[in-house]
């Protein structure tokens, strides 16, 4: 397993994190983000469905 860390943006900045990921046999697929401040805290996220 690797470890995974989180960097907070500068002060007074808000930092977007997303992914996704998609399934070539069932076309189907998905995506996500939150926007984090500096301290961490949870601004606005978001989830989808995506189908080809």
């Amino acid at each position: 397993m690797v470890p995974i860390f989180w960097h907070k943006p500068p002060e007074g900045n808000f930092k977007l994190n997303f992914d996704g990921s998609f399934e070539s046999q069932t076309t189907n697929g998905g995506t996500g983000g939150v926007i984090r401040n500096q301290l961490g805290t949870w601004i606005v996220g978001f989830a989808c469905k995506i189908k080809a």
